[in-house]
């Protein structure tokens, strides 16, 4: 989904591993908001094709789903988040918090195009073992990968996850928040057995990521 507040004019697209789930509570919590799409948006076969939960601003406008002077207009705003952060969140959801939901078949996902072969396939690898394979192909064809992109492009505005509370406070007054706005933090990644991303990786899991995601570390400043 993303967050939409009319009266204060400004999209919010939740970007998933950033604590988007916890800002778009607080942001609802505490101004008039509406989520886009309300639902998951399914194709004839039943499977997703729009995620309710984390749309881009690229689905919104072909989908329209919006008028498109509020996509022009209005404030668009996201929150990225290291990739090699993100993609051990990434592997401890598939390996450890969403495994149960394999054997539901009404699931999410069991919807996504995907998805549930790709946490079979998770199942039973360590982190560098899993990004080896995972990215095998990319790697094989040269094929540059995307945690954040999909977010990015047409926003104006990016927060870091790294430093959520400290960007958040420099925007309240252009979003119309009062002064003492706090964000909680909620669904965190239950898998990860430390926040400490680095000692996930091995020399060969982060050459892989350094190389597949090179140009998205290198447009967002990033580094190990």
């Amino acid at each position: 989904m993303a967050i939409i507040s009319h009266p204060n004019r400004f999209i919010y697209f939740l970007n998933p591993r950033t604590a988007s789930t916890a800002t778009g509570q607080a942001l609802t919590e505490a101004l008039p908001c509406v989520y886009v799409p309300e639902a998951d948006i399914m194709d004839d076969k039943g499977k997703i094709v729009v995620q309710r939960k984390h749309t881009t601003p690229r689905q919104l406008r072909e989908y329209g789903l919006v008028e498109p002077e509020v996509l022009e207009t209005f404030f668009k705003f996201v929150t990225v988040r290291n990739p090699y952060d993100s993609i051990v969140s990434a592997w401890a959801k598939k390996v450890k918090d969403y495994a149960h939901l394999l054997d539901k078949p009404d699931s999410w996902v069991n919807k996504i195009p995907g998805y549930a072969d790709g946490l079979r396939r998770a199942s039973g690898m360590t982190f560098a073992e899993w990004v080896v394979e995972e990215y095998a192909e990319h790697l094989k064809k040269g094929r540059k990968a995307r945690m954040n992109g999909n977010f990015i492009d047409e926003v104006d505005h990016i927060l870091r996850y790294e430093t959520l509370a400290e960007d958040f406070a420099a925007i309240t007054d252009r979003l119309g928040l009062p002064a003492d706005f706090v964000l909680p933090q909620v669904n965190v990644t239950k898998g990860r057995d430390t926040a400490d991303y680095r000692s996930y990786y091995d020399d060969a899991a982060r050459e892989v990521i350094s190389t597949v995601f090179r140009d998205e570390i290198e447009r967002l400043g990033y580094s190990f």
